[in-house]
């Protein structure tokens, strides 16, 4: 950050050792700008460092002694947070034998981002939101059948996704499971759709646990509570890692999980935005489809009023 600093510095006002007040705001003003580039820059390194490790190319997971051996890389940060703490924040995939750390889980954390004052943070651009931001546009509706997101997920580009894409079978069936529950749709802003976005992005968005399964705690609350440091010391993750070199030799690669999934985390609990207006929506659909055309003919009024009523007696 110095270096940062005294390099916007010397792009703005060379050989200037006193500022002005109005140079001060010059400076400020343009710091604010190039500092959000300049973190962004700094976390996707750190992002590619440990897409480069992954454990099985394409999951975003990486084995913990992996994230741990390349602490002292002069490239990447310091990877030293303790195992129970990303297990807590919900960075790790426990659904079998061995931790592994989820690269975006571990990259959005707060606990990354800048920390520019009390109301405001600079933290990693999601780029998971961007896919997000392109489906929302194609589809322009709060829900689509599998076949229509199937349709535009598949040209849904990536800085390590490519397009045009096949989507696997197992992830096109996942949809359907989903629209089973919803009248034949999928709601687009619910959680297992986002759980499905983690699998079929797994390098770019998060693994979405069930509200109140995980809590964020910053590296203070973690440490009260728990009576000890989020971080490891270097004499403790020595001590991991000759454990881990002595397992190392019975160790099997976890491959991808049938149905196309990167792994086995994945629940069946919804959590949609708006509950009240999705239920309304459900509704509807099922009157049309019980009257058939009329009720095809009628929904463009049915839909307002019934939304209106409710707002009244809620």
């Amino acid at each position: 950050q110095r270096q940062f600093l005294r390099q916007l510095l010397a792009d703005l006002e060379p050989d200037v050792e006193s500022f002005s007040f109005l140079q001060v705001l010059k400076i400020v003003k343009v710091l604010g700008d190039r500092y959000t580039e300049f973190h962004h820059a700094k976390l996707d390194l750190m992002r590619r460092h440990l897409i480069s490790l992954e454990e099985t190319r394409g999951t975003g997971r990486v084995r913990l002694p992996h994230f741990y051996s390349t602490r002292n890389d002069a490239d990447s940060w310091d990877l030293i947070e303790r195992q129970d703490y990303l297990r807590d924040i919900g960075i790790l995939d426990d659904s079998s034998r061995d931790s592994l750390l989820i690269i975006p889980n571990y990259v959005y954390t707060q606990t990354n981002c800048a920390a520019d004052s009390p109301l405001f943070m600079t933290c990693y651009q999601d780029e998971c939101g961007r896919a997000m931001k392109q489906i929302e546009e194609e589809i322009a509706a709060p829900s689509a059948t599998p076949s229509v997101l199937v349709s535009v997920v598949q040209f849904v580009r990536t800085s390590t996704v490519e397009h045009p894409r096949i989507l696997s079978s197992g992830l096109t069936r996942r949809l359907d499971i989903i629209a089973s529950l919803h009248n034949g749709v999928v709601p687009i802003h619910g959680r297992l759709f986002s759980q499905w976005l983690h699998h079929a992005f797994p390098r770019e968005c998060v693994y979405p646990y069930a509200a109140g399964s995980k809590f964020y705690r910053d590296s203070d609350h973690w440490s009260d509570e728990n009576k000890k440091d989020i971080d490891y010391t270097e004499d403790e993750l020595d001590d991991l890692l000759r454990v881990w070199n002595r397992e190392e030799a019975s160790y099997v690669v976890r491959r991808p999980v049938a149905e196309g999934l990167v792994s086995p985390m994945w629940t069946m609990t919804e959590e949609l935005v708006d509950d009240d207006a999705w239920n309304i929506e459900k509704a509807r659909r099922e009157h049309a489809a019980s009257i058939g055309g009329r009720g095809r003919q009628r929904e463009h009024w049915i839909y307002p009023v019934v939304r209106i009523f409710a707002t009244m007696i809620a």
